[in-house]
């Protein structure tokens, strides 16, 4: 079952330090269980490491596919059972490899947007990136999910969670507390 997907445009990234990040994504993870030991590269270009074999019987498969030429990487996220496998827990997180993406500089702006693993409040500096966002000006590969204050005094949920629910497949943006003036943002078009 595809749990989590998404293609995103890079920086450049030699082929060398992709595939020292995916091994330092590897023996950083915060879960023991998902180490690999005594990881060693031996310089080869395509290589699979085998996929991780829950002791509930869940396989996990966790694949990411450069294209160097494009600049474009995809990240994909696989869970599937064996048979007679506890389905009790089905929680899953969006790979921490994403945010190593984002921590290291490589992944490349969205049409002006950062891809981030983190809110984008709303400031004097972007506002008129934003309005053309929400006016459909400016188009972008990943959707933009604006969040504003409920009844102008706080936020309806856990900002951060989501972020780091949605990171690499949406940009998070939250109005915390400034409002705009006409001089700010420009004349506001909005489609029909």
């Amino acid at each position: 079952m595809l749990l989590y997907s998404t293609v995103l445009e890079t920086r450049d990234i030699a082929e060398d330090d992709l595939i020292r990040l995916v091994i330092r994504c590897n023996q950083e993870n915060p879960y023991p269980e998902n180490v690999i030991r005594n990881l060693k590269w031996n310089g080869e270009r395509n290589v699979r490491y085998g996929e991780k074999k829950a002791a509930n019987g869940a396989v996990w498969d966790t694949d990411y596919v450069m294209d160097f030429a494009a600049n474009r990487i995809s990240v994909q996220l696989e869970r599937s059972y064996t048979e007679g496998a506890s389905l009790d827990n089905q929680c899953f997180t969006t790979p921490h490899f994403i945010s190593m993406l984002i921590s290291s500089g490589y992944l490349a702006d969205d049409n002006g947007l950062p891809v981030l693993n983190a809110e984008l409040e709303t400031s004097k500096e972007n506002a008129a990136t934003l309005v053309s966002a929400f006016t459909f000006e400016q188009s972008y590969r990943l959707p933009v999910v604006y969040i504003s204050k409920r009844d102008g005094k706080k936020l309806p949920f856990d900002v951060r969670m989501l972020c780091s629910r949605l990171k690499g497949n949406a940009h998070v943006i939250v109005a915390r507390n400034r409002k705009f003036s006409k001089k700010d943002v420009g004349e506001v078009r909005l489609r029909p």
